[in-house]
C-alpha cells in the first residue's frame, strides 16, 4: 500500500530470531512479495556496507537494466558499481575500501534509489541479520531508510541481539533502536510446559522426567532445548 515500516527482533542467541523470519517468509512465499537477504559479519575484516551491497546486488539482478538507468540515473548505477566492485579489490589488498565524505552520501542515495525502485516494481522484504555486529556504515545508511521506509512499499526485518547492560551502546545502534518508523518485538525463552510438550513430542517420556531434565539445562533457551533432546 506504500505505507512501509521497520521490525526490530531482538533476543538472545539461539532463541528463534532467524527460525521466525523464515516462517515468515514462508507464510508469505505466495504472495506479490520480494524477499532478500543481507548479513552483518562478525570480523573487522568486512568491507563496510556488507549487508546492504549483499542485497543490492539481489535486487539489481531481477530490475530491467533500462529502467534502472531511468529511474535511478546513470551516474548513481556507477557509482553503486564502483562500490560492489569494492569487496572483491579488498581481496587484492591489505587496504579496506572507506567511504567518507561527499563519496559516501553519493553511496546511500544510490543505494536507497535502488531499493525504492525495486519495491515500486514489486513489494520488498528486506532481512537483515545480526545488526548487532553491523559496521557504523550500515548503521548510518539504516537510519536513512528508516527516515524514507514508510513512504515506500518495504518491509525491513532486523534481527539483533540485546543491548547488554555493562557494554556501552553504538549511537546510531541507539537511533535505530528508538526510531519511530521502527517496531521492536522481544523474544522471550519458552515457558516450562513449552519444553515439556516439545520434548514428549519427540521423544518417549511418559513421566516428564527428561522434559524437566531438558528444562533445567536449558532454561527454556529454544536452540539448547532441541540440541538437548537430540
Amino acid at each position: 500500500g506504500g505505507h512501509g515500516g521497520g521490525c526490530l527482533l531482538m533476543g538472545e542467541a539461539g532463541i528463534g530470531k532467524t527460525r521466525a523470519v523464515e516462517a515468515f517468509e514462508l507464510e508469505n512465499a505466495g504472495q506479490q512479495l520480494r524477499v532478500v537477504w543481507g548479513y552483518c559479519r562478525e570480523g573487522s575484516d568486512t568491507p563496510p556496507l556488507w549487508p546492504f551491497l549483499r542485497v543490492v546486488r539481489e535486487v539489481m539482478s531481477f530490475c530491467p537494466q533500462a529502467e534502472l538507468e531511468r529511474a535511478v540515473g546513470v551516474g548513481s548505477l556507477e557509482e553503486l558499481r564502483r562500490l560492489l566492485d569494492g569487496p572483491a579489490a579488498a581481496a587484492q589488498s591489505s587496504d579496506k575500501p572507506e567511504l567518507c565524505g561527499p563519496s559516501r552520501y553519493r553511496s546511500f542515495d544510490a543505494i536507497l534509489r535502488v531499493l525504492s525502485h525495486a519495491s515500486r516494481l514489486t513489494p520488498l522484504m528486506i532481512v537483515l541479520e545480526d545488526l548487532h555486529r553491523a559496521d557504523s556504515g550500515s548503521l548510518e545508511l539504516l537510519t536513512h531508510l528508516l527516515e524514507e521506509i514508510a513512504r515506500s512499499r518495504m518491509l525491513l526485518l532486523v534481527t539483533l541481539r540485546p543491548p547488554q547492560a555493562n557494554s556501552p551502546l553504538h549511537p546510531l545502534l541507539a537511533r535505530v533502536l528508538g526510531h519511530r518508523n521502527c517496531e521492536r518485538i522481544a523474544l522471550d525463552r519458552l515457558p516450562r510446559s513449552e519444553v515439556l510438550r516439545y520434548v514428549a513430542s519427540v521423544m518417549d517420556d511418559p513421566t516428564g522426567s527428561l522434559g524437566e531434565a531438558v528444562y533445567k539445562k536449558s532454561e527454556g533457551n529454544p536452540f539448547f532445548m532441541v540440541e538437548l533432546s537430540r
